[in-house]
C-alpha cells in the first residue's frame, strides 16, 4: 500500500479528514493545494503537515537513540524556573521520556476531533488544525533536543532558549487563529465566542495579531532577560490572554446591545 493509501486509512480510522466537507458538497479542491490524486478527501496542505508531524515523532526517537551513548547514567529531567535541575532519572528513561510524551501527544491531538461537537467546522479548518498539531509536536521536539544537549554536558541556557521556542510557537499560533472556524477544540473558546460566528471571527482576527505580537516580543526580550526569561514568557502570555478575553467579552456586549442577542 502506498503512503497516500496509508494516510487515507489513518484519517478514516480517526473519524475525520481536513477536507471532508468539500467532498460532501462537491467542491473541488483548489489545484494549488491538491498534491494528492483528484477527488481525495485529504487536501495537500493537511496531508503535508500530517506527514511532517509523524516525521518529527520518528525523529524524536532517533535523536534520543543518537544521544544515548553521550548521556551520564543519571540525567536531569526537570528544571525549576531559575533553570536549575531539580529532578533526575536513569539514562534510558531520561532519553526516551520526552519522545514517548511526543508520541502520546501526537496521537491525542489527532484523535481529539472525533469528539468535536462542531465537527463540520473543525473539518473545514482541518488544514490549519494539522499545522497547529505539527507546530505543537515540533515545539516539544525542540525542547527534547535542548534537554538532551544539556544532559550530555553542552552549556545551553534553557531559561533563554525555551522562551524563544515557545515565543515562536505563539507567533505561529497567532498567524493561524484567523483561519480557524468556530469549534470547541482549538481557539479562543469563550462562551460568547462559541455562540456566534461573528464574535468568534472578530476575536480570532484581533486575538491572532495579539498572540503574534506577544510571541515576537518574547523572542526579542528572552535573550536579554537571562534567568528572567521564563517570567517574561509567563507575564507576556498572561497579559495577552487577558487582553483577548476582555476584548472579546466587550465585543460580545456591544454586539448584543446594537443587534440584539446573537444567540
Amino acid at each position: 500500500m502506498s503512503h497516500m493509501g496509508i494516510s487515507k486509512k489513518v484519517y478514516s480510522w480517526m473519524g475525520w479528514c481536513p477536507n471532508s466537507s468539500a467532498i460532501h458538497t462537491a467542491i473541488e479542491i483548489p489545484s494549488y493545494l491538491n498534491i494528492v490524486e483528484k477527488g481525495s478527501p485529504i487536501s495537500g496542505r493537511g496531508l503535508l503537515f500530517f506527514q511532517l508531524t509523524w516525521i518529527v515523532v520518528g525523529l524524536s526517537f532517533l535523536t534520543a537513540l543518537a544521544f544515548l551513548p553521550y548521556l551520564p547514567e543519571i540525567v536531569p529531567v526537570h528544571w525549576n524556573i531559575q533553570g536549575d535541575a531539580d529532578r533526575f532519572s536513569d539514562k534510558l528513561s531520561g532519553a526516551f521520556g520526552l519522545p514517548a510524551i511526543i508520541l502520546i501527544m501526537a496521537l491525542f491531538l489527532n484523535l481529539l476531533p472525533r469528539f468535536e461537537k462542531m465537527k463540520e467546522n473543525l473539518e473545514a479548518s482541518g488544514d490549519f488544525y494539522q499545522v497547529i498539531i505539527c507546530s505543537t509536536i515540533s515545539l516539544l521536539y525542540g525542547i527534547e533536543i535542548l534537554v538532551l544537549l544539556v544532559s550530555s554536558g553542552t552549556m545551553i541556557s534553557l531559561e533563554v532558549m525555551i522562551p524563544i521556542l515557545i515565543g515562536c510557537f505563539f507567533a505561529i499560533l497567532g498567524y493561524i487563529m484567523p483561519y480557524i472556524k468556530r469549534n470547541t477544540t482549538v481557539g479562543f473558546r469563550f462562551p460568547w465566542t462559541l455562540r456566534d460566528d461573528r464574535i468568534w471571527k472578530q476575536t480570532h482576527v484581533h486575538g491572532g495579531k495579539i498572540f503574534m505580537a506577544a510571541g515576537l516580543l518574547v523572542i526579542l526580550i528572552a535573550p536579554f532577560a537571562g534567568i528572567w526569561g521564563i517570567f517574561v514568557l509567563l507575564l507576556v502570555v498572561l497579559l495577552a490572554s487577558l487582553y483577548v478575553a476582555v476584548y472579546s467579552y466587550r465585543l460580545s456586549k456591544i454586539m448584543d446591545t446594537r443587534n440584539g442577542s446573537p444567540i
